[in-house]
């Protein structure tokens, strides 16, 4: 923190007097920034660092006393009026629920069953863990790096997720030369300290101080006729964002003739990677309140239609967590029907409920069914002049489906549950730049403003769910 630091601190930090004056200015001008805390939720760093020092003394070869504060690190004397004074004052990277980030991470349940079953991780859980953790804060990672403070607010949230994890097998803190046995520096260890390090050895552009050149184009380039490595494909995907979020498309099946890196099945880490740019602040949404949205919805409206009725007995009585999603996702439209009509030729097409649940969500009795349910839905759009938009499939009973799908045009994603699909597809429109389907629209409009808290500037809210709109925003602060 700034204000411990001593005259004799800035002398080692800054040999030249006339660069620590203008160093010492600059802290002046910032003595009034407040780094925000960590929140209530995460364990104090104080305890954690005592777990800490209690591994490293145990498994070190001579007991040594370690130091609680972050090594001061000599900076070029060339680089430092020219680096950003956030290096001295930096934001904490923004506060996640690790149970929450596995739970919707690819892999990311494999750790937590693994764990249920054998009460232990192993290395390959470990390391994928930490790879998900990681990846998560990439771009934290790339602006400010982590500190000793970031890894062990890291390794606290590990340990209390996972109790019996050692905390020193993801992070041992760093020693001083003055501290060290053999009068030599030790580096920070882990496995944490370990991939933070892979990827900013990897990507040139996480030097705060020098930045390594990566040329945008060539990834773009590379984009267009690649599909492999899938890692270098993440990577390359991510890299592009802002240079492919200029490009104009008239379609989404323009977009995808454009990229034919997705049509690839694992196209749906693309797509998340995507939305979280675009709306970093709603990734976890609808993982955290889609139960609240629904009772508070279920409690808005009087229900009296017979299907809905029977909607509803079901979904008290069902016991699979896929299938009491699925329901609840076709019962929105019984909740709330659409309204609206649209001249087709020289009729007018009004919508129906059946029609506004089906341009959500399809269900297919089984596999076989399957090719057969796309083709009505393209030709049922056609008799209307419309394009299919994504929606949707399920496979088996709708009170316990088996199998998940998106269906863009004639691509089909396979995901491995019914929260994953309905969350992916919503990210789909706002990624793939699509239009909600008209018969439904007014259902995907009260999910963006109310589940997602996404605003954009083509936003057009009906008048009839204004106050259901209003009670859900309420109830989901």
């Amino acid at each position: 923190m700034i204000p411990s630091l001593s005259e004799e601190h800035l002398k080692e930090l800054v040999p030249l007097v006339g660069q620590r004056i203008k160093l010492k200015e600059k802290m002046e001008e910032h003595m009034e920034i407040i780094v925000s805390e960590v929140s209530e939720g995460t364990p104090s760093v104080s305890s954690v660092q005592s777990e800490v020092q209690s591994n490293v003394s145990e498994s070190a070869d001579e007991p040594f006393i370690i130091d609680e504060n972050t090594p001061v690190e000599m900076i070029p004397e060339g680089d430092l009026l020219n680096m950003s004074f956030d290096l001295i004052v930096r934001p904490k990277f923004s506060d996640f629920d690790l149970y929450t980030l596995l739970q919707t991470s690819p892999l990311g349940n494999s750790v937590l069953n693994f764990y249920k079953s054998k009460q232990c991780l192993d290395n390959t859980r470990r390391s994928r863990l930490v790879d998900i953790v990681i990846k998560h804060l990439y771009t934290y990672i790339i602006k400010h790096r982590l500190k000793h403070d970031d890894y062990i607010i890291l390794a606290s949230k590990i340990i209390q997720l996972f109790p019996n994890e050692v905390t020193g097998t993801y992070y041992v803190p760093s020693v001083p030369k003055n501290l060290s046995p053999n009068g030599k520096s030790i580096l920070a260890r882990g496995k944490l300290v370990d991939k933070c390090r892979n990827i900013i050895h990897k990507c040139g552009e996480a030097s705060v101080i020098r930045r390594k050149h990566i040329n945008k184009n060539d990834d773009f380039n590379w984009l267009k006729y690649n599909t492999e490595p899938w890692a270098t494909v993440i990577q390359k995907w991510n890299h592009t964002f802002t240079l492919r979020r200029k490009q104009k498309y008239h379609s989404v099946s323009e977009m995808i003739r454009a990229w034919p890196v997705l049509n690839d099945l694992r196209a749906e880490v693309l797509i998340n990677c995507d939305f979280e740019k675009l709306f970093p602040k709603s990734v976890l949404n609808f993982f955290l309140h889609w139960q609240t949205f629904f009772e508070t919805l279920l409690k808005q409206i009087e229900v009296s239609e017979l299907t809905a009725k029977n909607l509803i007995e079901t979904l008290e009585t069902c016991q699979s967590e896929d299938g009491k999603l699925a329901i609840q996702i076709t019962l929105l439209s019984h909740l709330i029907p659409p309204r609206g009509r649209l001249k087709v030729a020289n009729h007018h097409w009004k919508f129906s409920i059946l029609e506004a649940v089906e341009a959500i969500v399809v269900n297919a009795k089984d596999a076989g069914q399957v090719n057969e349910l796309i083709e009505r839905q393209r030709d049922k759009a056609a008799a209307h002049k419309q394009t299919v938009q994504p929606y949707l499939l399920l496979v088996g009973p709708l009170e316990d489906p088996q199998s998940f799908f998106i269906v863009i045009d004639t691509i089909k994603y396979e995901l491995d549950s019914a929260k994953k699909a309905f969350d992916t597809l919503f990210k789909i429109f706002h990624v793939l730049d699509a239009k909600y389907p008209i018969q439904a629209e007014h259902i995907w409009v009260l999910i963006q403003k109310g589940l997602y808290k996404v605003s954009t500037p083509q936003d057009i809210v009906p008048p009839y769910i204004l106050h259901i709109l209003n009670s859900v925003e309420t109830a989901i602060q």
